[in-house]
């Protein structure tokens, strides 16, 4: 009977979690603040082979939201779908569906998050995300649809809906809450002391809330969402938990639930059935 071999701590984060053993009883409070600067600064991964030419052939520019310069991606004509992808994503991952959303007579329109991508800066948060997103909105002509990826429907559900009249939404991968995901973070991965745990939570709580999110929960969101709604989750996806899109779809007026194999958490976006199920669902709600 073969036993499976864990995967190698990366030394990094072995020397990260040294230093917080190290450091966190002489100086908690500086130890909650690295903390916090590692929770807001997205990884960042090479862009792979297709996605570079798809954005070859892409209408690509930038634009200024308040101090921060913004990529920005553009393919085809006429009602457009926006693609927000999740963190430590890009938005060239929306070229998995330009092809299908093109051919369905759709504009596909995608941005790289603040810090991702090439869009400015190294560090970045929900709060600033949520209002970048809100201006990116504003600017697109004949907003039809949204398609987000992981953490990108957390933050879509935060935009304000007087200004966000689209048809439908297709959540792959949502998360229920950023609660989650900051306590896996905090005492999994980093291993932070007890005390410098309560600081860093307290810092995150303190920072929603100043930006009015709250709690940061597309569960909370989601009863207030009138769209039809598609979610696309796999079952046995690493990052977002499958009951989590199972309770958020059941919290929503008008959803379609579809579960995958085999696929994680990144995979799916690349997967052709679920392409032609979110190009379907987007067409079919016009």
């Amino acid at each position: 009977m073969t036993t499976k071999k864990q995967p190698r701590t990366p030394l990094t984060l072995t020397i990260f979690r040294l230093i917080f053993k190290v450091g966190s009883p002489l100086m908690p409070d500086a130890m909650a603040s690295l903390a916090l600067k590692l929770w807001c600064t997205p990884p960042k991964y090479p862009m792979p082979a297709f996605e570079r030419a798809c954005v070859k052939k892409a209408k690509v520019g930038f634009i200024e939201v308040g101090h921060l310069k913004i990529r920005t991606f553009s393919w085809g004509e006429g009602p457009a779908v926006l693609f927000i992808h999740g963190w430590g994503g890009r938005g060239s991952q929306a070229s998995y569906f330009v092809e299908a959303l093109n051919q369905a007579g759709f504009r596909v329109v995608s941005i790289d998050l603040p810090a991702h991508g090439e869009s400015v800066g190294s560090k970045t948060a929900a709060p600033e995300m949520v209002l970048v997103l809100q201006d990116v909105v504003k600017q697109i002509d004949g907003l039809h649809s949204v398609i987000t990826h992981s953490v990108g429907g957390l933050l879509l559900s935060y935009l304000d809906r007087s200004a966000l009249e689209i048809k439908s939404i297709a959540f792959i991968s949502p998360p229920a809450s950023i609660a989650k995901a900051v306590v896996h973070f905090a005492k999994d991965l980093l291993q932070l002391p007890p005390t410098v745990n309560q600081r860093f939570l307290g810092i995150i709580d303190a920072l929603l809330s100043k930006a009015g999110l709250g709690r940061f929960s597309l569960l909370d969101q989601a009863p207030r969402i009138t769209q039809p709604v598609l979610i696309v989750i796999d079952e046995n996806d690493d990052v977002t938990p499958l009951d989590d899109a199972k309770d958020i779809a059941s919290k929503i007026k008008q959803c379609t639930f579809c579960q995958t194999e085999g696929l994680g958490h990144r995979r799916i976006l690349r997967d052709k059935t679920t392409i032609e199920r979110v190009v379907e669902f987007v067409s079919q709600n016009s």
